[in-house]
């Protein structure tokens, strides 16, 4: 070839390398630009905003080498290539995977950043030291730890071992319960409990996860054979294949569903959208399959349960939750699962507005080692104006015991009068009555004689706790007076007992069924509680939403806690107290933490046997629940010192319905205190006459057996051979 045809053929080349370039580039501004990767799971990066900031910092050119590096022409052929000739040439690492027998594909674990670590133990700490929630931390560890042996050789590191360690040190002492399920896992290593090719556990995993998880948030855990378990994809290839792109055999993705199939709801707040299930079947024909679980990442997720026991958990978590929480879900009557990447409200007044006492940190160890946001509970634990009690509405608090209800009075209706039958607070006074008003105040009487506005007038009350209004005319019309006239009431109390603490209690709204057949509706009440709620700060006082204790979904007082439509039976009212232990206002350690139960006496007759056998052998219209002896003394207006022992049962206000059993010391006063029987029946005569007058005739034949040592009190419509039962009992 001569000169001048060697030139020729460099023109020729060169002519053919620029149009090619000029094509390449041509194709790729025109081809469209895709934001995820499909192949790599991943977000590409996008085109970088010009601006003056970026360009002198260089953060504008970094983000351009990204972005062409990210958008070339043909970069999935080349990206595939240039990770099978890795391969081939025996590399065993690949973008931060290990290929690892058995088909699995490892992510490689983040380095130990004990900083980080730290500030995240730190934030767990801070968040438990509100006195507000029980706290339990659960970091589950990757394939990496739990599979080494099926790692290359002479790459395994103890890193988990060491967060491990460092967790465990960390919370041991402060009442932070850590749930390490590392040796569970490990006893189960042969169970497929980590997907081949993602760094999630499969449910099989996630069950075992669950198992670890049932002592310390307190539920007994269902059996494998309580389940339904399907396969519902065999075609899964998840993250650790996505970034190292190694063939390999695709993971079987498969659900665990209660053969008792409760009806879930789960809601996903920041989208407005909800769903009836917690699988999402249509992430099945994805490439991110594994968001099949709970709908992938949210902000906030919230599964509603059909479960009514009062148990709200909240989960803080990253992915590997996903597939955890179904499981827990059987157990608590709501789970909010919280993504603090994603979710930037206030946590801790989250927490407050949905009655949450149950916090679960639930992370994979390579999350709790690298999410600096987990940081996020402390800096709500610590500035939360949820957490600075005004006045107004109250937060959740840390539970105080009986001690904190000393000189405390109870204003109230029938409702009130329940609550005194099962709380159990000797310490407390309890100025209350059936069809109780404001305006009534001014009349009833008191225990202690005089009217009940005489005794709130006399003082010495440390708190007063006020609920009043389900016996006024709760319609709109009436609404400004009623606050008016409570306004007053409440300046009457803060008057003659200055400095206590005054809370203003929610009205409780009624059933569903009442609502629909009775003249008080719960849209009304609602309205009412909202001036109520105005009127408490207004006038710096306090106020409790009880009905956050006892209403459903709907509102309505809770199938199944109330006799008529109104009033409670024991287990809620005991609800009802609870709810008040961990609302509170000035409680000191003096206070407790739990309250005392009454000592079991043992004396001539079965006291306790002998009324269980009236509830047993007399038909009652109401759901009767046992007091306590005190209950019973102050009840009847009885000196403790005279008797020996008492029991009883009574219903929660919509029938006169009881049963009270009294053995005397000394021969000779059960003449005394069948008066006072007496005596008691003809209080609850003017008080049932104009409230519920069917139960007139019951009050009218009350059933009373009486001898030296022992009377018996029965309420009911018919008594059959009660009197012969008695005798052959204490024969």
């Amino acid at each position: 070839m001569n000169k001048h045809e060697r030139r020729n053929a460099c023109r020729r080349f060169n002519s053919i390398f620029v149009f090619s370039f000029l094509v390449l580039v041509l194709f790729n501004i025109l081809q469209p630009k895709e934001e995820y990767s499909q192949l790599e799971n991943r977000y590409l990066q996008k085109f970088p905003e010009l601006s003056a900031n970026s360009v002198l910092s260089g953060q504008y050119m970094k983000d351009m080498e990204a972005y062409v590096s990210d958008h070339f022409a043909f970069r999935n052929f080349f990206v595939v290539f240039k990770s099978k000739m890795e391969y081939l040439m025996g590399k065993k690492e690949n973008n931060g995977v290990y290929v690892c027998k058995n088909g699995y594909l490892m992510e490689k674990p983040k380095t130990l950043n004990d900083g980080l670590i730290e500030q995240n133990i730190s934030a767990v700490k801070t968040l438990y030291n509100t006195d507000r929630y029980n706290v339990t931390v659960s970091v589950v560890p990757p394939a990496y730890e739990i599979l080494k042996d099926d790692l290359p050789k002479n790459v395994y590191r103890d890193t988990i071992l060491k967060l491990n360690a460092k967790l465990n040190d960390a919370f041991a002492g402060t009442g932070i319960v850590y749930a390490d399920p590392t040796e569970l896992l490990r006893k189960h290593k042969d169970d497929y409990l980590y997907y081949r090719t993602d760094h999630h556990l499969t449910s099989n995993g996630s069950y075992v996860v669950y198992h670890n998880l049932a002592k310390t948030l307190g539920f007994i855990p269902l059996s494998g054979d309580d389940f339904k378990i399907s396969d519902v994809s065999r075609e899964f290839l998840g993250t650790t294949y996505s970034k190292s792109l190694k063939k390999t055999t695709p993971d079987v993705i498969c659900d665990y569903r209660p053969l008792e199939t409760p009806r879930f709801k789960v809601k996903f707040p920041y989208e407005g959208t909800e769903a009836d299930s917690m699988y999402f079947p249509a992430h099945l024909k994805e490439k991110d399959k594994y968001s099949y679980f709970l709908d992938g990442n949210h902000a906030l997720t919230v599964i509603e349960s059909p479960n009514k026991n009062g148990k709200n958990l909240v989960v803080l978590k990253d992915s590997y939750a996903h597939s955890i929480v179904p499981f827990l879900a059987n157990h608590f009557e709501t789970i909010h699962m919280i993504d603090l990447r994603y979710y930037n409200d206030d946590i801790i007044k989250y927490m407050g507005d949905n009655d949450v006492k149950d916090v679960l940190f639930l992370y994979s160890a390579s999350s709790f080692m690298s999410d600096e946001t987990i940081q996020k509970t402390a800096a709500y634990a610590e500035n939360s104006a949820y957490l600075n009690q005004g006045v107004g509405m109250v937060f959740r608090t840390k539970p105080v015991g009986d001690g904190y209800f000393k000189n405390t009075a109870f204003i109230g209706d029938s409702l009130t009068d329940g609550l005194k039958d099962y709380a159990n607070l000797p310490d407390a006074e309890f100025l209350c009555g059936t069809s109780m008003t404001i305006d009534a105040l001014n009349t009833r009487q008191a225990p202690g004689g005089g009217t009940i506005m005489d005794r709130i007038q006399q003082g010495g009350f440390e708190k007063v706790y006020i609920m009043l209004g389900a016996n006024e005319y709760v319609v709109e019309s009436n609404k400004e007076k009623f606050i008016k006239k409570y306004g007053a009431l409440i300046d009457t109390v803060k008057t003659h007992n200055p400095g206590a603490i005054v809370y203003i209690q929610s009205i409780l709204p009624v059933s569903e069924q009442e609502q629909e057949s009775g003249y008080l509706k719960n849209d009304e009440i609602k309205r009412y509680n909202q001036a109520l709620l105005a009127l408490a700060e207004e006038k710096e006082v306090y106020y409790i939403d009880v009905t956050r204790a006892v209403t459903d979904d709907k509102g309505n007082l809770i199938s199944g806690s109330n006799t008529d439509g109104t009033h409670l039976n024991k287990e809620y009212y005991l609800k009802w107290l609870d709810y008040l232990k961990t609302h509170t206002v000035g409680a000191s350690a003096e206070d407790g933490a739990g309250g005392e139960s009454e000592e079991e006496l043992k004396t001539d007759i079965d006291i306790k046997g002998l009324a269980q056998m009236v509830l047993q052998n007399v038909a009652f219209h109401d759901s009767l629940g046992e007091i306590s002896r005190r209950v019973l003394y102050a009840s009847y207006g009885l000196d403790e010192s005279m008797l020996a022992n008492a029991a009883g049962y009574r219903g929660g206000g919509a029938t006169a319905e009881e049963i009270a059993v009294f053995e005397v010391k000394d021969e000779g006063d059960g003449s005394k205190v069948k008066q006072k029987a007496k005596d008691y029946i003809e209080s609850r005569k003017n008080s049932f006459q104009n409230y519920i007058p069917k139960e007139m005739p019951k009050l009218n034949r009350p059933f009373i057996y009486a001898n030296d040592k022992l009377v018996v009190v029965c309420i009911a419509d018919d008594y059959g051979k009660l009197e012969s039962k008695i005798k052959a009992f204490i024969k």
